[in-house]
């Protein structure tokens, strides 16, 4: 066999078997949320993608799909651009609320100025979206004959019916809010939303009437799942989604007489809901649909929202800063139905406003741009298709594009690695499939080709062997961190004597270790000062105290816990809790003078927070009575 040709196909088995572990196995783990399963998620992309790369780079011709992807593309840099330190004056002019921020809830009110109000959150989730983004260009340029779309289809396909046969009988055995593997059922709902039109579109324009049964048990399985796992949004969304599916199939006379089986999968549902009296707590969980506190608690979400973009209008605070901010412009009190009552907001479950509120209306804007340039390109060559095969398929793919798009505007459902991965490959997979060359005479698929000369190869080969090592190596610490902090983020030392030192210094050092792999996460720096003041406060470690390292006695140990209290403020200025308890701690020291500062710092950061509330008030009747 020739040595290019053996290059290729490893090349192809390469980069082919890591994207189909991507789509089988990146729900496995809660759906991808956790430090370990988010970890490997990101080093497959990488790995594919850098075997992409040096594929096209032995080929000594680049060739890539030409799309709208400018905005994209932009809206990649600006993410990027929120995480970089700008001058004060600059800052101040691109976001003066930024600035104010920075200047009234800092303890040391100086830089490094970013337009990310926790560059931190914002790296995590730009990490994230680039490794999205490296799955739709390989996807969109790996795709490219329909025996590939084919056999990704069908892995697609495979993975929503495991997951959700696995789902359902989860639910039968034991009733869980969590359903398969994803931690809330929600993020369950949007994952097998996208997968059930594709499944429904294969069976319809499968050869056999054999293979067309299976595929449609395939689609009722997952569609079961669906409705099993209660989710509302879902459900809702879902059922709206597949109406507009079969109206155009109606309208395009793209099934014929097959619009049979469309009926049987219907009545099949009910059925099998029926069979296993599932049917009535479907019912009743959709009633509360319009339970008045379900709708004016989302509402209350959303406009307290839109309150932070009134202040952030251009830039937004910094993406994945919403949870560092929102409590601020919380305006009411939340009790979940389940959970009781809610702290604090992590997401504002809707994804198109919590994007406005992090990016800005320019990410906003950039975003909605290449999503409706490309969508459109799509969708006006999907018009023009006669073939069943093609026809139906783009169908498929954009009615589960479309499903989850409407799911998340009532949920944070591309905040979960699966879903956000499965919806960057359909986005791509559709733009392959409705060009897929057939009896039709269309345009062939824009590309953009240029050659290499032999020193660009070599240029190109250590740039990107340089940005594979940095951006591994950036992941890989990123997980070392939260592995090392993740054994004693809760930890809690009862010990008495020499063993609590001990126990302390063990515990101290695996923060060290965490803080040494990124230093940029405040959680780090808030956990070391709680143990060092936990330690200081003891009263029966009183004469160990000189066996901790460096430290001395209680006021030196306190004064380092508060060295780490205000580098925790320095990282994320707007987090309440960083106030509270370096207020408290001040209060320990008797620095009153800065106490009352603190304490209403964290009061105008979450004013809704009781336990907040209770402890500032008690604070000020102490004060006041000793005045």
């Amino acid at each position: 066999m020739p040595r290019n040709i053996t290059v290729d196909l490893v090349s192809d088995i390469f980069i082919e078997s890591l994207l189909i572990a991507l789509i089988l196995f990146s729900p496995l783990i809660y759906g991808g949320v956790t430090n370990l399963a988010l970890t490997i998620i990101e080093l497959v992309i990488l790995a594919a993608f850098f075997g992409f790369f040096f594929k096209l780079g032995l080929e000594g011709r680049f060739s890539l799909v030409s799309v709208p992807a400018r905005a994209i593309l932009l809206f990649s840099v600006l993410i990027i651009f929120q995480l970089l330190a700008l001058p004060k004056g600059l800052l101040s002019f691109l976001s003066p609320h930024t600035a104010y921020l920075y200047s009234n809830f800092r303890v040391n009110p100086t830089g490094p100025f970013s337009l990310s109000i926790y560059p931190e959150a914002g790296l995590n989730l730009c990490l994230q979206f680039l490794s999205y983004l490296a799955v739709f260009w390989i996807v969109l340029n790996y795709i490219d004959t329909e025996s590939k779309v084919r056999r990704f289809t069908v892995v697609i396909i495979i993975a929503g019916f495991l997951y959700s046969l696995y789902g359902i009988i989860h639910r039968l055995t034991t009733p869980p809010r969590e359903f398969a593997t994803f931690i809330n059922a929600n993020h369950f709902a949007a994952y097998i939303e996208m997968i059930i039109p594709l499944t429904i579109a294969y069976a319809l324009i499968s050869f056999s009437q054999g293979a067309r049964l299976i595929f449609l048990f395939l689609a009722l399985v997952e569609i079961l799942a669906l409705f099993l796992s209660l989710s509302r949004a879902g459900i809702v969304c879902f059922t709206f989604t597949f109406f507009i599916f079969l109206l155009i199939l109606e309208a395009r006379n793209l099934v014929k007489k097959r619009m049979g089986l469309m009926v049987i999968l219907f009545f099949g549902l009910l059925l099998l809901l029926s069979a296993i009296g599932m049917r009535a707590a479907v019912i009743n969980e959709l009633k509360t649909l319009f339970a008045g506190d379900v709708i004016s608690g989302r509402l209350k979400i959303f406009k307290d929202t839109l309150r932070i973009v009134k202040d952030f209008p251009f830039f937004g605070t910094g993406l994945g800063t919403f949870g560092e901010i929102f409590q601020k412009y919380k305006t009411f009190a939340f009790k979940h139905e389940t959970y009781g009552p809610v702290v604090s907001f992590s997401f504002a479950h809707s994804e198109p406003l919590q994007i406005f509120s992090e990016t800005g209306l320019s990410g906003f804007l950039l975003l909605s741009l290449f999503l409706f340039k490309y969508l459109k390109n799509v969708s006006f060559l999907w018009l023009r298709r006669r073939e069943p095969y093609a026809a139906m398929m783009t169908l498929g793919c954009l009615a589960g594009l479309f499903s989850i798009g409407l799911h998340s505007t009532l949920d944070f459902v591309f905040h979960i690695p699966a879903n956000a991965v499965l919806f960057f490959i359909l986005l791509a997979l559709v733009y392959r499939v409705v060009h897929i060359r057939g009896s039709q005479s269309l345009p062939p698929i824009p590309r953009r080709e240029f050659a290499l000369s032999k020193f660009s190869k070599l240029f190109l080969a250590a740039f990107f062997c340089l940005c594979f090592i940095f951006t591994g190596s950036l992941i890989i610490r990123r997980y070392r961190a939260e592995a090392a902090f993740g054994k004693i983020k809760d930890k809690q030392i009862s010990e008495t004597g020499i063993d609590a030192v001990l126990e302390y210094k063990k515990t101290i050092k695996e923060v060290d270790r965490a803080i040494a792999f990124n230093p940029n996460n405040s959680l780090y720096f808030n956990k070391k000062a709680e143990l060092l003041s936990e330690l200081a406060l003891r009263e029966d470690l009183a004469d160990q105290l000189r066996q901790i390292g460096d430290l001395k006695g209680e006021e030196e140990i306190l004064r380092a816990a508060q060295e780490y209290y205000t580098r925790a403020v320095a990282l994320n200025p707007t987090k309440p809790e960083y106030h509270l308890r370096l207020g408290w701690l001040y209060s320990v020291m008797g620095k009153e003078a800065l106490v009352e500062k603190e304490l209403r710092k964290a009061l105008t950061l979450d004013p809704q927070d009781e336990r907040i509330q209770a402890y500032v008030q008690k604070f000020l009747e102490i004060n006041k009575e000793t005045r």
